[in-house]
This record gives C-alpha cells, structure tokens and sequence, in this order.
C-alpha cells in the first residue's frame, strides 16, 4: 500500500495546493485503496494487486474530468517544469554540506586562538608565526569547505522538487538528529559559560606565565564551544533547507509543515548580507582584538553575533519572506 501511496504522491505533488486539488487526492486515494483491498479480498498477490491498481489508476489526465480538476492539470502543463532532486543526491548533499559545516567550524576556531602566541607572550616571530599559520588554514578550509558546497547552488537557482520519499528520509533523519543536536548545543554552551574557569584557578594560584595558560585554556574552550554550536547548527539547517525545496504553493509543498523558513530571502539584499555576517563578525572580532589586546573579553562578541543573527533573520523573514 505505501507504493500506491508513494505513486499517488508523485502524481500530485506539483499540481497546486488548493482545496480542489486536495479533495481529488483524498478521493482518488480512496478509490485505490478500495480498489487494492479488493484485489486482495480476491487472493490477488500484493505485487500484482499494486501494479493493477496503478494501471488503472495512475494516468492522472484521464482521471482529471471525473475529479474536477482537468483545468488545473492544463494548466500545470504550460509551466516550466521543475528539476527533480533524487534521494542519493539529497544523500550526498547531506554528505557534502556536514563536511562543509565541521571545516568551517574548525576555520573559526583557528581565527579564535590565533593569538595565542601573544598571550603566551612569546617571541615575537613565534606568536606572528602562530597568527599567520591559524589564519591561513582557517582561510584554507573556509576555501575548502566552499568546494563541498559549490555543487548544490542549482537548489537555489533552478525551480527543483523531491518526491515523497525523500521527504519521509529528510524528515526522519531530522529527527533522529534532533537529540544530538540539544547535546551539541549544550555541550557548546556549557563549555563557552565554565571557560573562565581555567583563568580563575590561574589567578588564585599565581600571576604571570599561569594567567596566561589559563587564558589560553579559556580560549581554547570558547573555540571548542564555538565548533559544536555551529556544527548542530549548520546540519540542523541543512535538513531545513532541503525540505524546502519543493514549492510552497503545491500538494508537495505541504508534506512538511514550515519547511520553508530556512531558504533564502526573497531580496537580493538580504541575502547578500546574511552571507557576509559570519565572515564579518571574524574580520571584526580579529581587528577589535588585535587593536585592545583583550583577548580575554573579546570572545563575547561570538555569542552576541548569534543572537544578533538570529535577530536579522527574524526582521528579514518579517520584511521580505523566504524564498
């Protein structure tokens, strides 16, 4: 039964979600449903009951008079069609974007303790190399990381769709990530809050060289918090943002309730610049750094950047919607 489900799926889900629409999928469910229990009743197998109830069944265009929705079935073939999205490719995309998110992490918890030299106050040429080195491989793996990506921007820039199916996976896996990512996440913040533990034990036992380990350690933690908090973030948005494939306004759009709230704005603008935050708030985290030296305060602009981001996303969501 779930394969004449699945048929069923595919056959309407790029004809508008509209109440028409939605009253002649329920009735011709019912009709196959009836009609495959009574194929069974009969002692028909499961494989041949299933094929005979698609052959008779599945040809929408005959079928669209008598449902009432020949008109939109017309309609519907003047449009463009949409790309089709195939589960292995939302597998590797899943792959591809996961990989992204770990290097990307990683990049930004380089540019977090690449001062760490000059903490340490170490030589000169050492505490430069050591900035120069972080930085260079965070660049490199933002670099990196953007490879991986590069290949899925087609799901941004062509009308796409996935089947039912790949619904059923992408929501499934959600949700099996979604216990992982509340451990991720609080492990990132528990690890951001107790950070200024290892500063705190440094000052009590002595002054110099051990408030400088302890603030290294400090960092450290804040980087390790960083990377889990970003990591459950990024997966968790690329299962939203593959939900979101499939156009709003049809029978395919409606498998997943909000599944459009992670796609792009519809504005140029906004767009542009919640692409550039990130990058931004690392080049300005760098510079406040570097000119106050307070490497140990400094660190808060990161948790502040995220509620601000979500902030922007509300305000860009309110203004101009998702695309």
């Amino acid at each position: 039964m779930d394969t004449i489900k699945n048929y069923l799926e595919m056959m309407f889900q790029n004809l508008p979600n509209t109440v028409e629409v939605r009253k002649a999928h329920d009735e011709l469910l019912s009709m196959m449903e009836d009609k495959y229990d009574e194929l069974i009743s009969e002692g028909k197998p499961e494989n041949e009951a299933v094929a005979q109830v698609i052959s008779e069944f599945g040809n929408l265009d005959e079928l669209a008079e008598s449902l009432g929705i020949s008109k939109v079935i017309n309609e519907k073939k003047e449009e463009v069609p949409r790309r089709k999205v195939s589960l292995s490719e939302i597998k590797e995309c899943i792959s591809d974007k996961t990989i992204k998110t770990v290097l990307e992490a990683i990049g930004v918890a380089l540019c977090i303790n690449c001062a760490d030299g000059f903490i340490m106050s170490m030589p000169d040429v050492f505490s430069i190399a050591n900035l120069f080195v972080f930085i260079g491989l965070a660049v490199g793996l933002f670099i990196f990381g953007g490879v991986f990506n590069q290949k899925w921007n087609y799901l941004y820039n062509e009308p796409c769709l996935i089947d039912y199916d790949s619904v059923n996976y992408l929501s499934d896996e959600r949700e099996k990530f979604r216990t992982k990512k509340g451990i991720l996440l609080a492990l990132g913040v528990v690890l951001i809050v107790i950070s200024v533990i290892p500063c705190a034990i440094a000052g009590s036992i002595s002054h110099g060289e051990n408030d400088a380990i302890g603030t290294v350690i400090m960092m450290i933690m804040i980087a390790a918090g960083v990377v889990l908090i970003i990591i459950q973030s990024g997966i968790s948005n690329t299962y939203k943002e593959l939900l979101s494939i499939n156009d709003e306004n049809t029978i395919s759009g409606n498998y997943v309730a909000g599944q459009n709230e992670s796609r792009g704005y519809n504005n140029k603008a906004a767009n542009t610049i919640m692409e550039l935050y990130w990058p931004t708030v690392t080049c300005l985290y760098l510079t406040i750094s570097f000119l106050t030296f307070t490497w140990t305060i400094s660190w808060i602009i990161w948790p502040i950047a995220g509620i601000f981001s979500k902030v922007l996303d509300i305000i860009f969501r309110n203004s101009f919607g998702k695309a």
